[in-house]
């Protein structure tokens, strides 16, 4: 008979799991620890696939305790509707209450939520407002998609290029390709050989170009560490 590695059989699982989630139902609701009570809603999740209760959990610590955790997952549910019905204006709100609490990716989420996306009314200084807090907190996606905002803007000769858009362009840009992000730092090499937001560079222009390849590679199946300044 197969077993789980460190178990003898699979009711000495199912009694492990059962005994988990006793001690978590305790630091919630007895011990009212919001830690406890996100444990309780994650294993819910993903261990009981119950995401309806899961639901209830992360909204009620949310509302409760404002934790950031809980508001950034319950979130996420109300916009593909688990464990609930769908709504992403109230998603929206969990999302800014997230990104209010430190939730970088909360921030980000709610910066996509009002470029339109999820059927969502556009509102472009908002979207703009919450990406530029999630960059701030170090999220290289929002800084990636805030930058290819600005870089996106219409350029024709009914909108001439904008010198302020483009200036942004290069920050964001380059905010994320120092975060890491390739795409970014593929975009930066171009930035700096054409003068976008920034003097021309051909050396800044061979350095970003040379981190992007670096970091695709670094994504490759079995690639070995690359810390970038030593090479």
């Amino acid at each position: 008979m197969t077993t789980i590695e460190g178990f003898q059989s699979r009711e000495d699982v199912e009694e492990y799991l059962n005994n988990l989630g006793i001690e978590y139902r305790f630091q919630c609701y007895s011990e009212r620890r919001p830690d406890g009570c996100h444990r309780l809603g994650e294993f819910l999740e993903a261990v009981r696939n119950d995401y309806e209760k899961a639901a209830v959990v992360f909204q009620q610590n949310c509302d409760a305790n404002n934790f950031t955790k809980s508001c950034f997952k319950f979130a996420n549910y109300k916009i593909v509707g688990r464990g609930c019905t769908s709504d992403r204006q109230l998603a929206l709100q969990y999302h800014k209450q997230a990104c209010a609490g430190g939730h970088p990716v909360g921030c980000y989420q709610a910066g996509v939520l009002q470029l339109g996306e999820h059927g969502l009314e556009r509102n472009l200084p908002e979207a703009r407002k919450y990406l530029h807090l999630g960059c701030e907190k170090d999220d290289s996606e929002s800084c990636f998609l805030l930058s290819t905002n600005y870089l996106n803007a219409q350029r024709d000769d009914a909108h001439p290029v904008n010198a302020e858009d483009d200036a942004k362009a290069f920050y964001y840009t380059k905010r994320a390709c120092d975060l890491n992000h390739m795409y970014a730092c593929a975009n930066l090499h171009q930035m700096y050989k054409k003068a976008i937001g920034c003097g021309a560079d051909e050396e800044a222009a061979r350095m970003a170009k040379k981190k992007a390849i670096a970091l695709r590679d670094l994504y490759r199946p079995g690639a070995p560490s690359i810390v970038f300044g030593e090479q």
